[in-house]
């Protein structure tokens, strides 16, 4: 009997690349996209079939998504510019009707969409959870409402009888993040002990790996139409940051940043950036909006239904800080250093 495939929209991203991994060792069949020329370095030890889609190409995301069983989308749109609310709204529905239609006229019976806890965030619970949603208009940041919408988006699909789960994953670390936010952060704070915290600030930390286990998971057990919180361990960003510190062996900045000010910063930081026009900046108001309104994560729900089972926050900074001196951005260390801290495995 042949292996049922899936088809990994965003192949070669972060997320992406460590589904894949997780679904071959399964014993599915897979296929991952891509966008650029080729697929990075990151991704050669990944033995599937690639496929270039542009997501918004409705014929080149047709051919992607034909024959597979099911589809798991790891490439939504994400909105950068948190001041281009419009635009990042209308972008991310357009991407959404293109990436549910080609699957839905392909005959793909599930689709397991990785969302974002922001949609979760913006009202006054204490501890959130799936039952706690966004409300369009409560934050004028263009990474918020899209995300909202897209969600949105994917319900209109469920209505009409699409088997669709819905994946939220908190702040994602761990080893292969080759190009995002989250590494950068980890790697100014251990490279030069800077890190902007807001007092009292808290982080859902969840490792990248126990995310592409949960959306493995999501893809075999999942409710369609139901939200699944991929969370791990609920953190003080003080305390994250010793754990990086600690890790490399530089000493604890004793510095925090007061909320208001930190937004006015941000603010400003990304009205310059769209004034110089710079596209490739970090999503500066965004991080700092999603750090902001963070509080205490349930992730019951994904533990209930779906086994899920993160693992501890100082293992994932571990790994991620063996991971990054292997590959050389945190080249500053001393060579034995790096020898002390590299271990094969850090993938799995």
């Amino acid at each position: 009997m042949a292996k049922p495939e899936v088809a990994v929209l965003g192949g070669d991203g972060f997320l992406g690349s460590h589904v894949g991994r997780h679904l071959l060792a399964s014993g599915f069949a897979a296929r991952g996209s891509f966008q650029g020329d080729e697929p990075g370095w990151q991704v050669s030890d990944l033995d599937w079939s690639w496929h270039r889609v542009k997501i918004g190409r409705g014929g080149e995301l047709r051919r992607f998504v034909e024959g597979a069983t099911a589809v798991i989308h790891c490439g939504g749109y994400e909105p950068r510019r948190a001041l281009e609310v419009d635009r990042a709204k209308r972008s991310g529905v357009e991407q959404t009707r293109a990436v549910a239609d080609a699957c839905r006229g392909a005959g793909v019976r599930r689709v397991v969409y990785v969302s974002s806890i922001s949609t979760a965030l913006g009202g006054r619970e204490e501890v959130i959870d799936e039952t706690s949603r966004y409300v369009p208009g409560t934050v004028k940041n263009g990474y918020f409402e899209a995300k909202a919408a897209m969600e949105n988006e994917w319900y209109r699909y469920v209505a009409c009888g699409m088997d669709v789960v819905i994946a939220m994953p908190t702040t994602i670390f761990g080893p292969g993040d080759f190009n995002s936010g989250a590494t950068r952060l980890l790697t100014r704070i251990a490279g030069r002990g800077l890190c902007l915290a807001p007092r009292g600030g808290r982080l859902n930390v969840v490792d990248v790996r126990d995310v592409a286990a949960g959306l493995v998971a999501a893809l075999r057990r999942g409710r369609s139409g139901r939200r699944y919180i991929l969370g791990g361990e609920n953190i003080e960003l003080s305390r994250f940051t010793q754990m990086i510190l600690g890790e490399v062996g530089r000493r604890v900045p004793r510095r925090a940043v007061g909320v208001r000010r930190l937004r006015a910063l941000a603010k400003v930081g990304e009205m310059l950036i769209e004034r110089i026009g710079w596209r490739d900046a970090p999503p500066v108001l965004v991080a700092t909006e999603l750090a902001l309104r963070s509080r205490e994560i349930s992730n019951d729900r994904a533990r209930g239904e779906l086994q899920f089972r993160p693992r501890k926050a100082q293992q994932t900074v571990e790994d991620t800080v063996r991971w990054l001196v292997r590959t050389g951005y945190l080249s500053w260390l001393a060579s034995a250093d790096a020898a002390a801290l590299d271990h094969n495995g850090v993938f799995c």
